[in-house]
């Protein structure tokens, strides 16, 4: 994990902005573009935005991975 991560899961980032708390899922794509999405810690709880942001980007590695991407289970440590 990076120094500068602030959520402490590999590829989620924790932002804040205009008082709301947002959970990001981010990770690359085969074509070296940039995938995220976010997930509102006002909407679901910070708990749940976390693990939802989480799981959807294990999704997306495991998606990438079945087209060839070679994501390991540690990337991004």
């Amino acid at each position: 994990m990076f120094k500068s991560n602030s959520s402490g899961v590999t590829g989620v980032s924790l932002k804040q902005r205009n008082g709301i708390t947002y959970y990001i899922a981010i990770w690359r794509n085969l074509d070296s573009t940039e995938g995220k999405k976010c997930f509102s810690g006002n909407k679901y709880g910070d708990e749940l935005a976390m693990f939802m942001a989480t799981e959807y980007r294990e999704q997306q590695l495991n998606l990438l991975n079945i087209m060839g991407a070679g994501y390991s289970a540690k990337h991004g440590l």
